[in-house]
């Protein structure tokens, strides 16, 4: 009985030997292994520590890039020819046109009364203002030829009506039985030039990208501290623990106490 057990651990501390013998002639493959796992088990938490940041970084950027412009790159812009025509029921036109919008575009449509002296000796008239942005400009020019109480049923409603006061009137203005003017804003889609986005219109665009992630970013923080108990630099240390490389030296001290036992074992099997 006790011969048999001598032979199992013989058996057993001669295949931890061949065992320990193979890994030392191995061993810059298994270390070489073992760091390949360790980075990739590495990157994949740190992956899953910043992919929610990630996430609140590209998400405004493609948001914003798709809804407005690309966030700290000025664009191309095409701005087409404005005009602002000027007219009135007397006949006089006038253009002005530049490659940017004017300041005011709203088209705006003025019946200008005659003018009558009030009591307190002054004269005074009413100015009657219609919008006429969803007219045509042949539409606007058809008006200028109709009488002041056609061209009122057409419009409807002023969208404001006020009163101008004046004292003394020139001889024009006495005989003037009042008449309209109004401004027309257009585009020509088929003229148009293309120049770089202005620089303070990306800034802006580019803060409120910026401050759009940091608020998510900071909501990100939020509800991982409450919710969630992954902690990266724990599975970082656990993971270089667990695949650190392996010595060389340890492995040769393990080999000769194994052999160091199976050869003490030995001898004694061979003086029995």
């Amino acid at each position: 009985m006790k011969d048999n057990k001598s032979y199992v651990l013989v058996e057993k501390l001669t295949k931890d030997v061949n065992d320990l013998e193979e890994r030392i002639n191995n061993l810059g493959k298994e270390n070489f292994k073992r760091a390949t796992i360790r980075n990739i088990k590495i990157f994949g938490r740190f992956m899953q520590m910043i992919a929610p940041y990630l996430l609140a970084f590209i998400l405004p950027f493609v948001g914003q890039s798709f809804l407005f412009d690309i966030p700290f790159y000025p664009e191309d812009v095409r701005q087409n020819n404005c005009y602002m025509m000027n007219l009135d029921n007397k006949g006089i036109i006038s253009y002005q046109n530049q490659y940017k919008s004017f300041n005011d575009d709203n088209s705006r449509l003025y019946i200008y009364g005659k003018w009558e002296k009030d009591n307190n000796e002054f004269y005074s008239r009413t100015v009657n203002t219609y919008s006429i942005e969803n007219l045509t400009i042949d539409k606007v020019k058809e008006l200028m030829g109709k009488d002041v109480l056609t061209v009122e049923d057409i419009l409807g409603e002023p969208i404001s009506s006020v009163k101008e006061h004046k004292n003394i009137l020139t001889e024009e203005e006495l005989n003037d039985n009042g008449y309209i003017k109004a401004t027309k804003y257009y585009e020509d889609t088929d003229d148009y030039i293309i120049v770089k986005q202005g620089i303070g219109e990306n800034i802006i665009l580019s803060l409120l990208y910026v401050a759009s992630s940091l608020c998510l970013m900071l909501c990100v923080a939020k509800v991982r501290e409450d919710f969630s108990s992954f902690d990266y630099y724990r599975c970082y240390n656990n993971i270089n623990d667990r695949y650190e490389k392996i010595s060389r030296e340890e492995l040769e001290t393990k080999l000769l106490i194994k052999k160091n036992s199976l050869n003490r074992l030995i001898g004694d099997k061979d003086e029995k």
